[in-house]
């Protein structure tokens, strides 16, 4: 059957829901110990679900049951499928996610052994905890009490693939209901998502395990370098200041490569010759340059910044693509691994590609750059 536009999709109580909150209901010494020792809403939710998944008779069981045993999140890949994110943004985000799940569960064990008695066996174990903050990062959803964002699980809810577009959470108070809402008709046959929102692929792969083919939200950041060495570098910060520039910024590069004004100006200034410097109210200016040496040097540093991190990779974008084609197929991880370097390679190529259209439309039609 066909669904109009604004339908109810699903709708469950609140009381299905997994949250710091039942959390408290269901455990709340073991959660007051917690929060005695500033845990987190993350962590007071992986504990929840780790104690819950221990309790034979847990109000929560059913919906425990339909968890995956293992989830694709890179923290828990092994060193060599990590090996297939070298090179890219997310390497250094799941380093950094390691290192943090390993001091939670640091200030988690302690506490679970001062509660033991009250706690089913097995629940202070390392697996189990990867298991369980597994299924918060890659099933929970955000929810803003007061100014602070709260994980939640929502049985049925997270069933739904993800894409760009697709349906919408409601957090219904009133009602003590959560619904899945339609943003738009569906015919019958097709399937429904639920919508990403403006989430780049660094951020799905770090959270969900997974990467969205072509994803319009993706960015890489580009950094304006200031060499000290320059004895000229605090002129150009002063210059910098004047315009309303941080040097130590990165600038997100977004797919289809569009310079952002403010890194065009950031790098102008950078490479400004010292017979330039009187000149600096033209780089500050919109859709302005100083010379055409100086674009040359500005557009240079993006260039040769494109390039290493081009190079830094083990593979091109077109050996990716065959691996992708592979008729055997790849392994699930590896995959996701190169859906996601894949679309790393491509903003890198566009900017490229951006810099060449830039300069032959000044060279030969004579443009102005920046428009």
């Amino acid at each position: 059957m066909d669904i109009p536009a604004n339908s109810t999709l699903l709708e469950i109580s609140i009381a299905a829901v997994m949250s710091p909150n039942s959390a408290n209901a269901h455990s709340g010494p073991l959660v007051q110990s917690l929060l005695s020792v500033n845990a987190s809403n993350t962590l007071l939710l992986t504990a929840h679900v780790m104690v819950e998944r221990r309790k034979p008779d847990s109000f929560f069981k059913e919906y425990l049951a339909t968890l995956p045993e293992k989830f694709d999140l890179p923290f828990l890949w092994s060193p060599e499928e990590l090996e297939e994110l070298r090179g890219t943004k997310l390497m250094q985000s799941v380093l950094v996610q390691k290192q943090a799940a390993e001091e939670e569960f640091k200030m988690l064990s302690p506490v679970l052994e001062q509660h033991a008695a009250e706690l089913p066996e097995g629940v202070n174990s390392n697996e189990l905890y990867l298991w369980a903050l597994g299924a918060v990062l890659s099933r929970s959803f955000m929810v803003a009490v007061g100014k602070t964002p709260v994980p939640i699980l929502i049985p049925g809810a997270d069933i739904f693939n993800v894409d760009v577009e697709g349906a919408a959470l409601d957090l219904e108070a009133e009602d003590s209901v959560v619904r899945v809402q339609s943003q738009q008709g569906y015919k019958a046959g097709d399937q429904i998502f639920l919508g990403a929102g403006k989430q780049g692929n660094v951020n799905l792969m770090a959270m969900q395990g997974f990467a969205l083919p072509y994803n319009p939200n993706d960015s890489v950041n580009l950094y304006v370098s200031l060499p000290k060495n320059d004895p000229f570098t605090e002129m150009r910060r002063s210059i910098m200041s004047y315009a309303g520039i941080n040097p130590e910024m990165g600038y997100p590069i977004g797919r289809g490569g569009k310079l952002d004004q403010s890194l065009l100006q950031a790098l102008r200034i950078s490479t400004l010759q010292p017979s330039e410097f009187d000149k600096y109210k033209m780089v500050t200016a919109e859709d302005t340059y100083v010379s055409l040496e100086n674009e040359m040097a500005a557009f240079r540093q993006v260039i040769n910044a494109c390039q290493q991190f081009l190079a830094s990779f083990a593979t091109t974008g077109e050996e990716d693509d065959k691996l992708l084609m592979d008729p055997e197929g790849v392994q699930r991880r590896k995959a996701w691994a190169l859906v996601y370097r894949r679309g790393e390679k491509a903003i890198y190529s566009e900017v490229l590609q951006t810099i060449s259209n830039r300069w032959g439309l000044y060279l030969f039609d004579g443009l102005a750059m920046g428009k």
